[in-house]
C-alpha cells in the first residue's frame, strides 16, 4: 500500500497542498491520509453493525471471518485507487482513438442505437455490444493504463541470456508485449477487429494481459471493462465527440496517460 501511495496519492496530495499554499506538505498530507482512513474504518464498523445483504464489496468483506478491519480498509483503499486513474485513463485512451477514427465512433453509434435505443443498458444488453467491446480491449491493447507488471521468480531462471535466481523480482512491459510485431500484425495500428470472436481465440495465452494474468489477475478486470462500456455507450446515445488535437503522446507515470489532455468538441445527437 506504501508504494501505491508513494506513486498515485502523494504527487496529487502535494499539488495540492502547494495549491492551498500550505508550508508544511509532510503534516498537511498525513492529515488528509488519516482523514482517509478515518472515512474507511468508518464505513467498515458502520457495515458491521447492519451488514445487511452482502451482496457487495464491502458486505463480502466484513463477513469474511479471516480479514480484520486493517484487511479490509487495504482492499477499499486498492479499490479507491486502482479503479479511478486507470478507468480514467482508459476512457481518455478510448476517445483519442475514437477521435482519430470517427468511423469506429460511427459505427459504435450504429450499435448502441440498435442495442439500447435511448434506454439504459441492462446486463444482458450490454454482452450485445460487441463491437464497442472490441474497442474497449484494443484500446487496451495500444494504452494499457497499467503498462508495466511485475512478478517474483518461484526457480532458478536463464532468460536471453539473463540468469534470474529464485526470488528475484522481475518486471515486464505489457506496452512492449502488446505491440510485438511477432505475434500483432501492424503491431501500431488502431484495429478492433482484431478481438473479434475468431481472431481473439487464436491469440496465444499470456499475449494479451492488460490486467495481468494467472493467479494473480486484477479482481477488477471484468468490472473495469463492464464500466468502461456503460459510460462509452451513454454518451455516444447522445453526443458525437469530435477530436480538437490529434497531438497525443502518452506519458507513462503510475498508469499510461494522455499528455497533453484529450481535448475534444462535443456535438448533441
Amino acid at each position: 500500500m506504501l508504494s501505491e501511495y508513494n506513486q498515485i496519492l502523494r504527487p496529487n496530495l502535494r499539488q495540492l497542498v502547494k495549491f492551498l499554499g500550505f508550508p508544511n506538505f509532510h503534516f498537511i498530507s498525513q492529515l488528509l491520509w488519516n482523514v482517509q482512513d478515518d472515512y474507511l474504518y468508518h464505513l467498515i464498523r458502520a457495515r458491521r453493525e447492519n451488514v445487511g445483504e452482502a451482496n457487495d464489496l464491502l458486505g463480502q468483506l466484513v463477513t469474511d471471518p479471516d480479514l480484520s478491519d486493517e484487511l479490509i480498509r487495504d482492499q477499499l483503499l486498492t479499490m479507491l485507487i486502482a479503479g479511478h486513474d486507470t478507468s480514467t485513463a482508459l476512457l481518455a485512451w478510448v476517445w483519442y482513438l475514437l477521435g482519430s477514427h470517427p468511423e469506429a465512433m460511427q459505427r459504435i453509434q450504429i450499435e448502441v442505437d440498435s442495442v439500447l435505443g435511448g434506454n439504459s443498458p441492462s446486463p444482458a444488453q450490454l454482452s450485445q455490444l460487441c463491437y464497442l467491446e472490441q474497442v474497449v480491449k484494443e484500446t487496451l491493447r495500444l494504452y494499457p493504463p497499467i503498462h508495466l507488471g511485475t512478478r517474483m521468480a518461484a526457480t532458478d531462471l536463464e532468460f536471453q541470456g539473463y540468469r534470474i535466481p529464485a526470488g528475484q523480482r522481475v518486471l515486464y512491459s505489457i506496452y512492449l508485449s502488446h505491440r510485438h510485431p511477432k505475434y500483432w500484425s501492424k503491431p501500431n495500428q488502431f484495429d478492433p477487429d482484431r478481438f473479434s470472436p475468431e481472431r481473439e481465440k487464436a491469440l496465444p495465452p499470456f499475449l494479451y494481459v492488460p490486467f495481468g494474468g494467472g493467479a494473480r489477475i486484477c479482481l477488477g478486470f471484468l468490472f473495469s471493462q463492464i464500466e468502461a462500456k456503460v459510460v462509452l455507450a451513454r454518451i455516444l446515445q447522445n453526443f458525437t465527440l469530435e477530436l480538437i488535437d490529434e497531438k497525443v503522446s502518452p506519458h507513462m507515470g503510475a498508469t499510461l496517460e494522455p499528455r497533453p489532455d484529450v481535448m475534444m468538441r462535443i456535438h448533441q445527437r
